[in-house]
């Protein structure tokens, strides 16, 4: 196979389906991350505790998630 990944059908990834895929996953980590830590807040009353968190907490989850990607790229 390519060292570029490939999709679940065997089709080897362009470089632009690859850094789009892991562009999504990055902001959409984020977000949820962003969205969580808001909602917390306005429902605990604690300002920008649960906003902070959640967003690092979402850019933990979309590095590991890009690592695994880019792990499984590396194998074909």
């Amino acid at each position: 196979m390519s060292a570029r990944g490939s999709t679940s059908g065997g089709r080897p990834k362009s470089g632009f389906a690859l850094a789009g895929t892991i562009g999504g996953y990055v902001a959409l980590c984020i977000l949820i991350g962003l969205a969580l830590g808001i909602g917390l807040d306005r429902l605990l009353r604690t300002a920008p505790l649960f906003l902070i968190a959640g967003v690092v907490l979402g850019f933990i989850v979309s590095f590991y998630l890009v690592y695994k990607l880019a792990m499984g790229a590396l194998e074909e």
